[in-house]
């Protein structure tokens, strides 16, 4: 083994010195543009006052249109200029049909627009490239009581596969970036609201749609539900000229927009997803040069990375182009490619090492085709693995989904192992580089795994098996790191599984902080979930949390002046957004000490408060207690103003309405020719 790891090393060095050698001599490409930056300011309740759309020239000399939905607003867009070019800013006012009532209004507006005339160029590569090394091995301790030093001698530990001891092995990814995966297929899976607009963000507006009755899964063979996994081909760079900023947005409430965003991504890794390499930013990089698109990866990586703090390692190739497959020959961060090219089948019986692996993925409609091959791998003796891959999610993937679960998974004969290609990759080069050690301490067989660490896995968990096992044995963890230990016996045979995955103690902080705060119970159970991974004793702070919260106190958020952002007097209001009944209120400002204010009754949603002398940003803490318990403190903020030339009365606030709703402001500068 470590002779080929020398080897390829080398060839690694080679291909990187010819790589930096054709960069030395490539001449970058020079452009001159103008960066134009359009610039929109007002006072505070401008925007409580008015609906304000920007219309500004784009890169294209087009003009397009867009919402201001915060102040300042602004802007920047590269204009070519071989010609001169008349940039134009137009800010159109629309009055809002409801306007929350104060005392005054914060109002004026400006605009402008500048420009920087910058020569450009993309200049060549200059990323080095370094395969993800071993840091060191991680060392696995955990025993089995028996109940005669003889059977603790007889024992013999195994890792069998397939995790969970299963039978045969499907994966599916969602190509293209698409939403489905996350709107359709990951709330299916997860027994959330299914909305019958096919581009449901996570910031939608519930329209029409259905509760589903289930959750979709398997077990772990030890009594565990473990939901499956979607894998998606991501686009982290590609933009439009419609999205120049990258298609994949952080967040959206568009039903328009057919593409995931990151932090639905971030609900499907949480729930055992993965994200995979596919299209780079081919406006940029040359889609049949392997060595630019070498370049692309690294850029997808280091943002993939920054957004869900979580590398790739698996190509999804894309477009059945085989200058990716030669990219991954010299973007050595690729270790497994799934590829529309037909390959030789990976067998389960000989599953040994996926390392620089092509894993066959077909594309069909035919639904009832897929249960067909599964089901002949399900009653083979030497069944391979199924890779799936869809573009566009349609409901048909929904029910195909419903039809595995139904007949493989958890509801069926729970024979099926569902998960991502990155999941088996490192499961497979943990069994096969495991070193298993035995001691017997009387009745106890003492077992030793060591693994090898890798800083980009995060599926830390190993499937062990021991023959010839009758009795209802329990192991038990000896090692700090194993967070989870669940065994079964079944058939003569002892299931261990062990979870050595320290995120999962993070991800049931996270899901059970959500619920505590929504009451929601789809939330629990996602927090029950979580806690399902985790050993009895470590679930136990979480599974409490989970009981106590439906009676205790919570306290989400404070409004200031029905969330006014500015005032002109010291007497405000405040409304705390709260569950369940509180009994007593403590309100402070911020260089007061809480243990110095009083508790009140709590007799009202609204409470008046009097701020302290001076003008400024106040800020403002808040808590609430009843019988069970004291909320944490929430705060909020809001700026005592003196009144300026831009300030007017509410009894103004109409005639100001009338003089600008309809009214168009228009800034506009000539950029000369370069």
């Amino acid at each position: 083994m470590y002779r080929t790891i020398i080897r390829r090393s080398y060839i690694y060095t080679l291909l990187l010195m010819m790589l930096l050698a054709s960069s030395c001599i490539r001449m970058p490409k020079t452009y001159i543009y103008s960066e134009v930056k359009y610039t929109f300011d007002g006072g505070d309740d401008l925007l409580s006052i008015f609906n304000l759309t920007a219309s500004y020239m784009n890169s294209n000399l087009e003009m397009v249109s867009s919402p201001v939905t915060s102040l300042p607003w602004t802007i920047t867009e590269n204009i070519p200029i071989s010609l001169p070019v008349e940039a134009r800013l137009d800010i159109s006012f629309s009055a809002k049909d409801v306007i929350l009532s104060s005392e005054f209004y914060n109002v004026g507006f400006s605009s402008d627009i500048s420009y920087k005339n910058t020569p450009s160029f993309l200049p060549p590569s200059s990323f080095t490239y370094t395969k993800a090394e071993e840091e060191d091995y991680e060392t696995l301790s955990f025993l089995i009581p028996f109940n005669t030093p003889e059977e603790a001698d007889n024992a013999i530990l195994t890792i069998p596969n397939l995790k969970y001891n299963k039978h045969f092995l499907y994966s599916y990814t969602a190509d293209d970036a698409v939403v489905g995966a996350y709107a359709r297929l990951w709330r299916r899976i997860n027994k959330k609201w299914i909305d019958d607009i096919e581009f449901f963000h996570k910031q939608c507006t519930k329209s029409t749609g259905y509760y589903p009755d289930n959750t979709l899964g398997m077990t772990d063979g030890c009594g565990n539900e473990r939901r499956f996994p979607v894998g998606v081909a991501i686009w982290p760079n590609i933009y439009s000229s419609y999205m120049p900023d990258g298609i994949m947005y952080d967040s959206s409430s568009s039903i328009y927009l057919p593409y995931i965003t990151w932090d639905e991504m971030e609900s499907i890794v949480d729930f055992g997803g993965a994200a995979f390499y596919h299209n780079v930013d081919e406006q940029r990089y040359d889609k049949t040069n392997p060595s630019e698109i070498a370049d692309g990866m690294e850029d997808d990586r280091v943002k993939t990375l920054a957004k869900l703090n979580r590398d790739m390692k698996i190509l999804a190739q894309p477009d059945g182009n085989a200058s990716y497959l030669e990219a991954a020959g010299i973007f050595n961060k690729i270790s497994m490619i799934r590829s529309d090219h037909h390959t030789s089948k990976i067998y389960v019986n000989s599953l040994t090492s996926l390392s620089d692996r092509y894993l066959y993925s077909g594309f069909t409609e035919d639904r009832d085709g897929q249960i067909e091959e599964m089901e002949s791998q399900s009653s083979s003796d030497n069944p391979y693995w199924i890779s799936f891959s869809t573009h566009r999610v349609d409901t048909t993937v929904i029910s195909l989904f419903e039809k595995i679960n139904d007949l493989y998974g958890k509801d069926g004969k729970d024979n099926l192992w569902f998960a991502t290609i990155e999941e088996v990759y490192e499961y497979a080069t943990m069994r096969e580089n495991a070193v298993i050690e035995k001691e017997v301490i009387g009745s106890n067989a003492v077992f030793t795994v060591t693994v090898p660490k890798y800083d980009n896995f995060y599926y830390k968990d190993l499937s062990f098996i021991i023959d010839g096992v009758n009795s209802k044995y329990q192991a038990q963890s000896v090692s700090d790191n194993i967070i989870g230990i669940f065994s079964n016996v079944d058939d003569g045979k002892l299931l261990i599984n062990v979870n050595f995955n320290a995120h999962y103690p993070d991800l049931a902080e996270k899901y059970t902080s959500i619920y505590e705060k929504s009451f929601l119970e789809e939330d629990k159970n996602d927090a029950l979930y979580f806690t399902s991974f985790l050993s009895e004793e470590k679930a136990a702070q979480f599974l409490e949390r989970l009981n106590n919260a439906e009676n205790g106190i919570r306290l989400h958020s404070m409004v200031i002046n029905g969330g006014s952002k500015h005032t002109y007097s010291h007497d405000i209001s405040i409304n705390l957004e709260y569950d369940n009944i509180p009994t007593e209120y403590k309100i402070w400002e911020k260089d007061e000490q809480k243990d110095d204010k009083p508790w009140h009754t709590f007799t009202s949603d609204t409470i008046k408060f009097h701020l302290s002398d001076g003008f400024g940003t106040k800020r403002i803490n808040a808590a609430l207690r009843n019988q069970i318990n004291e909320s944490k403190t929430v705060s909020s903020s809001i700026e005592i103003k003196e009144l300026g030339e831009n300030t007017i009365l509410k009894e103004d606030l109409n005639s100001y309405i009338e003089k600008y709703n309809g009214y168009t402001h228009s800034t506009s500068i000539t950029i000369p020719a370069k």
